[in-house]
């Protein structure tokens, strides 16, 4: 009877083990399940950071290639305006006053088309890297500048396009970093807690 008695209890002794440790190792699953669901959140927000550096990455790539439409019409419309002007000047006893008027003033719709352009170019280099203050009128910041002028502030918002496009790029790296690693560290705690809860089931059952 005694050593039925000392097996019994040993039994319980080892149920009882079993209990504990498959308790511990559920409540762990539990604790580890709260650092998954911050380790997600963490992931959630980086992804929806280098979304929002993607998303401004291809909006400079797109005002860009608006820049260069702007300097190319720039171009041409300024070209096309000259060569009017040009013939309206070789022809000019060959011409009636009406043909003269109507090539001056298709040249200078030209011409007009032209500056308009250089403005806007020079518009949109300004936007890609600076934010302009409030209430400012954008469309009137570079109205009255000289053909040089345009130039020169081109080539230095360029500069300031550079180092905007360089800084997002850095960004995206570092963001893309930090969820390679968050994803590493999800991954890890997600493995250790699934296998908290099966084997503390199992001792948890076999405490029973």
């Amino acid at each position: 009877m005694k050593a039925k008695s000392r097996k019994a209890d040993e039994t319980e002794t080892e149920s009882s083990g079993y209990k504990k440790w498959g308790r511990s190792l559920l409540l762990a699953a539990v604790i580890l399940n709260g650092v998954v669901l911050t380790a997600s959140i963490k992931l959630f927000d980086l992804q929806g950071e280098l979304q929002e550096l993607r998303y401004k990455e291809q909006l400079f790539f797109i005002n860009d290639q608006t820049r260069k439409d702007e300097l190319t019409k720039h171009s041409s419309f300024g070209a096309y305006s000259n060569v009017l002007a040009m013939l309206t000047r070789l022809l000019d006893e060959r011409l009636t006053p009406e043909e003269k008027s109507t090539i001056l003033s298709n040249a200078n719709s030209l011409g007009q088309i032209s500056a308009n352009s250089q403005v806007n170019a020079t518009t949109i280099s300004y936007l890609q890297a600076n934010d302009p203050p409030a209430g400012t009128d954008v469309g009137k910041l570079f109205g009255n500048l000289s053909d040089s002028e345009h130039a020169s502030r081109r080539g230095q918002f360029e500069e300031q396009t550079f180092q905007y496009l360089t800084d997002i790029k850095i960004a995206m790296v570092h963001a893309t970093d930090k969820i390679t690693f968050w994803q590493y560290i999800h991954s890890i705690l997600l493995v250790i807690s699934s296998v908290s809860i099966i084997v503390g089931s199992i001792l948890s059952f076999r405490g029973v």
